[in-house]
Protein backbone atom coordinates (compact mmCIF):
# COMPACT_ATOMS: atom_id res chain seq x y z
CA UNK A 1 0.00 0.00 0.00
CA UNK A 2 2.87 2.08 1.18
CA UNK A 3 4.81 1.39 -2.03
CA UNK A 4 1.74 2.37 -3.94
CA UNK A 5 1.37 5.62 -2.46
CA UNK A 6 4.77 6.56 -3.07
CA UNK A 7 4.83 5.42 -6.84
CA UNK A 8 1.38 8.02 -7.56
CA UNK A 9 3.25 10.89 -5.59
CA UNK A 10 6.23 10.69 -7.63
CA UNK A 11 4.09 10.26 -11.14
CA UNK A 12 2.48 13.64 -9.81
CA UNK A 13 5.70 15.61 -8.97
CA UNK A 14 7.46 14.54 -12.45
CA UNK A 15 4.17 15.46 -14.36
CA UNK A 16 2.68 17.99 -12.00
CA UNK A 17 1.53 20.22 -15.18
CA UNK A 18 0.02 17.74 -17.11
CA UNK A 19 -1.73 14.62 -15.06
CA UNK A 20 -2.10 16.15 -11.38
CA UNK A 21 -3.00 19.79 -12.67
CA UNK A 22 -6.02 21.28 -10.11
CA UNK A 23 -9.32 20.29 -10.45
CA UNK A 24 -11.81 23.00 -9.00
CA UNK A 25 -11.00 22.02 -5.60
CA UNK A 26 -7.22 23.41 -6.04
CA UNK A 27 -7.75 26.32 -7.44
CA UNK A 28 -7.50 29.71 -5.75
CA UNK A 29 -11.02 31.14 -3.95
CA UNK A 30 -12.66 32.41 -6.65
CA UNK A 31 -13.16 36.04 -5.41
CA UNK A 32 -9.45 36.37 -4.97
CA UNK A 33 -8.95 35.95 -8.84
CA UNK A 34 -11.86 37.91 -10.23
CA UNK A 35 -12.26 38.39 -13.33
CA UNK A 36 -10.49 34.95 -13.89
CA UNK A 37 -11.96 32.19 -13.72
CA UNK A 38 -10.37 28.69 -12.57
CA UNK A 39 -11.55 25.18 -13.42
CA UNK A 40 -9.35 21.82 -13.86
CA UNK A 41 -8.19 22.86 -17.38
CA UNK A 42 -6.73 26.01 -16.22
CA UNK A 43 -7.07 29.76 -15.74
CA UNK A 44 -9.02 31.89 -17.82
CA UNK A 45 -9.46 35.54 -18.07
CA UNK A 46 -11.66 37.33 -20.97
CA UNK A 47 -12.56 41.09 -21.36
CA UNK A 48 -12.45 43.31 -17.91
CA UNK A 49 -8.27 43.00 -17.33
CA UNK A 50 -5.45 45.35 -17.23
CA UNK A 51 -1.85 44.58 -16.71
CA UNK A 52 -1.71 45.27 -13.16
CA UNK A 53 -4.97 43.02 -12.09
CA UNK A 54 -2.86 40.16 -14.58
CA UNK A 55 0.21 40.52 -12.18
CA UNK A 56 -2.37 40.22 -9.29
CA UNK A 57 -4.63 37.30 -10.16
CA UNK A 58 -1.46 35.04 -10.57
CA UNK A 59 0.21 35.86 -7.61
CA UNK A 60 -2.69 34.23 -5.50
CA UNK A 61 -1.70 30.52 -4.39
CA UNK A 62 -2.97 28.02 -6.36
CA UNK A 63 -2.18 23.78 -4.64
CA UNK A 64 0.29 22.85 -7.37
CA UNK A 65 1.85 26.21 -8.23
CA UNK A 66 0.83 25.10 -11.60
CA UNK A 67 -1.90 25.37 -14.15
CA UNK A 68 -2.21 23.83 -17.37
CA UNK A 69 -3.49 25.90 -19.54
CA UNK A 70 -3.79 29.54 -19.68
CA UNK A 71 -6.49 32.01 -21.94
CA UNK A 72 -6.07 35.48 -21.57
CA UNK A 73 -8.41 37.25 -24.30
CA UNK A 74 -9.79 40.43 -25.05
CA UNK A 75 -8.18 42.38 -22.36
CA UNK A 76 -6.19 45.59 -22.04
CA UNK A 77 -2.79 44.75 -21.97
CA UNK A 78 -0.28 46.68 -23.45
CA UNK A 79 2.74 44.59 -22.25
CA UNK A 80 4.11 41.16 -20.70
CA UNK A 81 6.14 41.95 -18.21
CA UNK A 82 8.90 39.67 -16.71
CA UNK A 83 7.33 37.53 -14.47
CA UNK A 84 4.25 38.20 -14.83
CA UNK A 85 2.95 35.14 -13.89
CA UNK A 86 4.96 35.06 -11.08
CA UNK A 87 6.92 31.73 -11.88
CA UNK A 88 4.03 29.55 -12.11
CA UNK A 89 4.28 26.69 -13.88
CA UNK A 90 2.08 26.53 -16.77
CA UNK A 91 2.17 24.19 -19.90
CA UNK A 92 -0.19 26.14 -22.87
CA UNK A 93 -0.35 30.04 -23.14
CA UNK A 94 -3.29 30.95 -25.02
CA UNK A 95 -3.17 34.70 -24.88
CA UNK A 96 -5.06 35.75 -27.80
CA UNK A 97 -6.84 39.40 -29.40
CA UNK A 98 -5.67 41.46 -26.74
CA UNK A 99 -3.21 44.92 -27.10
CA UNK A 100 0.26 43.88 -26.74
CA UNK A 101 2.48 45.30 -27.43
CA UNK A 102 5.67 43.88 -25.93
CA UNK A 103 6.68 41.11 -24.68
CA UNK A 104 9.61 41.32 -22.09
CA UNK A 105 12.37 38.94 -21.90
CA UNK A 106 11.10 36.52 -18.75
CA UNK A 107 7.78 36.96 -19.14
CA UNK A 108 7.53 33.04 -18.39
CA UNK A 109 9.52 32.57 -16.41
CA UNK A 110 8.86 29.23 -14.45
CA UNK A 111 7.43 27.45 -17.48
CA UNK A 112 10.61 27.33 -19.43
CA UNK A 113 10.93 23.62 -18.61
CA UNK A 114 7.64 22.88 -19.71
CA UNK A 115 5.41 24.72 -21.73
CA UNK A 116 4.55 22.83 -24.95
CA UNK A 117 2.44 25.94 -26.68
CA UNK A 118 2.75 29.59 -27.15
CA UNK A 119 0.37 31.52 -28.95
CA UNK A 120 -0.33 35.20 -28.87
CA UNK A 121 -2.43 35.58 -32.09
CA UNK A 122 -3.86 38.73 -33.13
CA UNK A 123 -2.09 40.88 -30.51
CA UNK A 124 0.10 44.34 -31.75
CA UNK A 125 3.54 42.17 -30.94
CA UNK A 126 6.39 44.61 -32.49
CA UNK A 127 8.62 43.13 -29.78
CA UNK A 128 9.48 39.20 -28.69
CA UNK A 129 12.26 37.60 -26.74
CA UNK A 130 13.60 35.25 -29.26
CA UNK A 131 16.61 34.29 -27.70
CA UNK A 132 14.91 32.58 -24.79
CA UNK A 133 13.06 30.00 -27.08
CA UNK A 134 16.48 27.80 -26.74
CA UNK A 135 15.22 27.88 -22.88
CA UNK A 136 11.78 26.02 -23.83
CA UNK A 137 13.16 22.26 -23.88
CA UNK A 138 9.73 21.37 -24.58
CA UNK A 139 7.70 23.80 -27.05
CA UNK A 140 6.27 22.63 -29.98
CA UNK A 141 4.12 25.12 -31.27
CA UNK A 142 4.37 28.84 -31.56
CA UNK A 143 1.82 31.56 -32.51
CA UNK A 144 2.43 35.31 -33.10
CA UNK A 145 0.09 35.92 -36.35
CA UNK A 146 -1.30 39.22 -37.02
CA UNK A 147 0.91 40.96 -34.92
CA UNK A 148 3.36 43.58 -35.62
CA UNK A 149 6.22 42.32 -35.71
CA UNK A 150 9.23 43.39 -38.72
CA UNK A 151 12.19 41.04 -37.87
CA UNK A 152 12.97 37.80 -37.44
CA UNK A 153 16.54 38.02 -36.09
CA UNK A 154 19.44 35.42 -36.92
CA UNK A 155 19.21 31.71 -35.06
CA UNK A 156 15.85 32.79 -33.87
CA UNK A 157 14.49 28.58 -33.64
CA UNK A 158 17.60 27.31 -33.81
CA UNK A 159 18.15 26.06 -30.49
CA UNK A 160 14.30 25.08 -30.46
CA UNK A 161 14.94 21.54 -31.08
CA UNK A 162 11.34 20.47 -30.69
CA UNK A 163 9.56 23.09 -32.41
CA UNK A 164 7.05 21.55 -34.82
CA UNK A 165 5.27 24.13 -35.94
CA UNK A 166 5.34 28.03 -36.10
CA UNK A 167 2.66 30.63 -37.11
CA UNK A 168 4.49 34.27 -38.26
CA UNK A 169 1.78 35.03 -41.02
CA UNK A 170 0.26 38.18 -41.22
CA UNK A 171 2.51 40.34 -39.61
CA UNK A 172 4.45 42.98 -41.23
CA UNK A 173 7.66 41.28 -41.39
CA UNK A 174 10.32 42.80 -43.77
CA UNK A 175 13.27 40.83 -42.76
CA UNK A 176 14.40 36.83 -42.70
CA UNK A 177 18.22 37.13 -41.20
CA UNK A 178 20.48 34.77 -41.97
CA UNK A 179 20.16 31.15 -40.54
CA UNK A 180 16.19 32.25 -38.68
CA UNK A 181 15.11 29.08 -39.07
CA UNK A 182 18.62 26.69 -39.19
CA UNK A 183 18.64 23.25 -38.12
CA UNK A 184 15.20 22.45 -36.38
CA UNK A 185 14.96 19.12 -36.97
CA UNK A 186 11.57 18.67 -35.66
CA UNK A 187 10.20 21.31 -38.01
CA UNK A 188 6.56 20.72 -39.82
CA UNK A 189 5.28 23.74 -40.80
CA UNK A 190 6.24 27.27 -41.18
CA UNK A 191 3.83 30.11 -42.02
CA UNK A 192 4.88 33.55 -42.67
CA UNK A 193 2.32 34.67 -45.45
CA UNK A 194 0.97 38.44 -45.93
CA UNK A 195 4.03 39.61 -44.92
CA UNK A 196 6.38 42.37 -46.67
CA UNK A 197 9.29 39.75 -47.38
CA UNK A 198 11.61 40.91 -50.78
CA UNK A 199 14.21 38.11 -49.73
CA UNK A 200 14.86 34.36 -48.36
CA UNK A 201 18.29 34.76 -47.08
CA UNK A 202 21.26 32.26 -46.96
CA UNK A 203 20.26 29.39 -44.92
CA UNK A 204 17.26 30.48 -43.53
CA UNK A 205 15.98 27.14 -43.68
CA UNK A 206 19.00 24.93 -43.76
CA UNK A 207 19.21 21.36 -42.38
CA UNK A 208 15.74 21.19 -41.71
CA UNK A 209 13.56 18.20 -43.16
CA UNK A 210 9.99 17.47 -44.77
CA UNK A 211 8.40 20.63 -43.37
CA UNK A 212 5.89 22.59 -45.34
CA UNK A 213 6.61 26.74 -45.96
CA UNK A 214 4.30 28.75 -47.05
CA UNK A 215 5.42 32.53 -47.78
CA UNK A 216 2.99 33.22 -50.15
CA UNK A 217 1.75 36.54 -50.12
CA UNK A 218 4.74 38.65 -49.71
CA UNK A 219 6.89 40.93 -52.43
CA UNK A 220 9.92 37.94 -52.60
CA UNK A 221 11.66 38.85 -55.83
CA UNK A 222 15.49 37.04 -54.79
CA UNK A 223 15.94 33.45 -52.67
CA UNK A 224 19.82 32.95 -51.71
CA UNK A 225 20.98 29.45 -53.40
CA UNK A 226 21.85 28.54 -49.74
CA UNK A 227 18.65 29.10 -48.58
CA UNK A 228 17.41 25.40 -48.78
CA UNK A 229 21.03 24.25 -47.49
CA UNK A 230 20.68 20.44 -47.11
CA UNK A 231 16.99 20.96 -46.37
CA UNK A 232 14.18 18.79 -47.47
CA UNK A 233 11.12 20.58 -47.83
CA UNK A 234 8.01 18.42 -49.15
CA UNK A 235 5.88 21.90 -49.82
CA UNK A 236 7.51 25.41 -50.71
CA UNK A 237 4.04 27.42 -50.94
CA UNK A 238 5.61 30.72 -52.94
CA UNK A 239 1.91 32.08 -54.71
CA UNK A 240 1.62 35.94 -55.22
CA UNK A 241 5.33 37.15 -54.95
CA UNK A 242 7.50 39.14 -57.49
CA UNK A 243 9.32 35.83 -58.81
CA UNK A 244 10.66 35.69 -62.19
CA UNK A 245 11.68 32.74 -62.58
CA UNK A 246 12.31 29.32 -60.33
CA UNK A 247 16.32 29.07 -59.99
CA UNK A 248 17.46 25.62 -60.92
CA UNK A 249 20.60 26.40 -58.63
CA UNK A 250 17.94 26.30 -55.19
CA UNK A 251 15.11 23.94 -56.87
CA UNK A 252 15.60 21.44 -59.60
CA UNK A 253 17.53 18.90 -57.13
CA UNK A 254 14.48 19.53 -54.58
CA UNK A 255 12.26 18.18 -57.72
CA UNK A 256 14.25 15.61 -58.84
CA UNK A 257 15.54 13.93 -55.71
CA UNK A 258 12.66 14.68 -52.86
CA UNK A 259 9.46 14.94 -54.66
CA UNK A 260 9.18 18.91 -53.44
CA UNK A 261 6.19 20.29 -54.22
CA UNK A 262 6.17 24.69 -55.16
CA UNK A 263 3.48 26.43 -55.78
CA UNK A 264 4.22 29.50 -57.72
CA UNK A 265 0.89 30.91 -58.96
CA UNK A 266 0.20 34.71 -59.20
CA UNK A 267 3.80 35.41 -59.98
CA UNK A 268 5.27 37.61 -62.68
CA UNK A 269 7.21 34.72 -64.41
CA UNK A 270 8.92 35.89 -67.65
CA UNK A 271 9.38 32.32 -69.18
CA UNK A 272 12.21 33.45 -70.95
CA UNK A 273 15.81 32.27 -70.72
CA UNK A 274 17.19 28.78 -71.56
CA UNK A 275 19.09 28.54 -68.47
CA UNK A 276 16.33 29.18 -66.11
CA UNK A 277 13.65 27.50 -67.94
CA UNK A 278 14.86 24.19 -69.44
CA UNK A 279 14.82 22.03 -66.39
CA UNK A 280 11.14 23.12 -66.28
CA UNK A 281 10.20 21.59 -69.53
CA UNK A 282 10.57 17.58 -68.11
CA UNK A 283 9.25 18.65 -64.66
CA UNK A 284 5.92 17.51 -64.06
CA UNK A 285 2.66 20.03 -63.20
CA UNK A 286 2.37 17.78 -60.05
CA UNK A 287 5.39 19.33 -58.56
CA UNK A 288 5.51 22.76 -60.15
CA UNK A 289 1.81 24.01 -58.73
CA UNK A 290 -0.37 26.62 -60.82
CA UNK A 291 2.62 27.46 -63.26
CA UNK A 292 1.40 30.34 -65.58
CA UNK A 293 3.42 33.14 -67.71
CA UNK A 294 3.14 36.66 -67.46
CA UNK A 295 1.85 35.70 -71.11
CA UNK A 296 -0.78 33.64 -69.79
CA UNK A 297 1.50 30.35 -71.38
CA UNK A 298 1.00 27.49 -68.51
CA UNK A 299 4.07 24.89 -67.63
CA UNK A 300 2.64 22.52 -70.59
CA UNK A 301 3.08 25.53 -73.30
CA UNK A 302 6.59 25.43 -72.80
CA UNK A 303 9.35 24.55 -75.77
CA UNK A 304 12.96 25.58 -76.46
CA UNK A 305 11.57 27.95 -78.91
CA UNK A 306 9.85 29.88 -76.60
CA UNK A 307 11.60 29.94 -73.53
CA UNK A 308 14.78 31.00 -75.73
CA UNK A 309 17.02 27.98 -75.99
CA UNK A 310 16.55 27.89 -79.98
CA UNK A 311 16.80 31.12 -82.04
Amino acid sequence: MFNNFLLIFSLCLVFVSVHCEPDSADCPDPKSIEPCHCDREGISCFNSLDEQKLSQVFKVPNGYNAYRSVWITQNSIYNLTRNIFNGLRIQSFFIEENEIETVEEGAFTGSYEIVKQISLHRNKIKSFPFNELGLMEQLESLTLSHNKLTIIPANSFSLATKLTQIDLSNNEIETLEPGAFFGMRNLQLILLGNNKLTQLPALSFGSNLLFTLDVSNNVINSIDRSTFLNAVPAIIELSYNQLTFLDPNIFENLVRSYNTKIGIGGNPLSCRGCTKYKWLLSTSEEFIVDFQCANGRTLSDLNLLNIGCIF
